[in-house]
């Protein structure tokens, strides 16, 4: 297997080891300031198998195709836990956003808000 490149965060203030895969696919080790490099380079060897898999996951790092922080524009889509919904700017019962398979945003804050 090809090698596992990961930044190291040391903190004084941190007492368990921790493994993070970012959403730019970075491997970020979140260690206390004891831990040396050989233990973080054995903790990291033995989670290879589940790194592998989370960075080369096809749908958690797939390409967005709107960036985070959007206008909310009647009929595009917009990614909920890993699944595209359409978005539809349209008056509501509740006059609140509302989810049915469908996102219905109310007109007033498909103007001002942003998901």
């Amino acid at each position: 297997m090809k090698d596992l490149k990961y930044e190291i965060v040391r903190s004084s203030r941190r007492k368990k080891l921790t493994i993070t895969v970012e959403r730019d696919r970075s491997i970020i080790v979140h260690a206390p300031e004891s831990t040396s490099d050989e233990q973080v380079r054995e903790v990291v060897d033995s989670k290879r198998q589940w790194l592998f898999e989370k960075v080369n996951h096809p749908q958690k790092y797939q390409d967005r195709p709107h960036p985070p922080g959007k206008e909310i524009v009647d009929g595009e889509s917009v990614l909920y836990l890993g699944r595209e919904y359409r978005v539809e700017v349209c008056e509501t019962s509740s006059g609140e956003v509302e989810f049915s398979k469908v996102f219905s945003i109310p007109k007033a804050l498909g103007r001002s808000e942003r998901l």
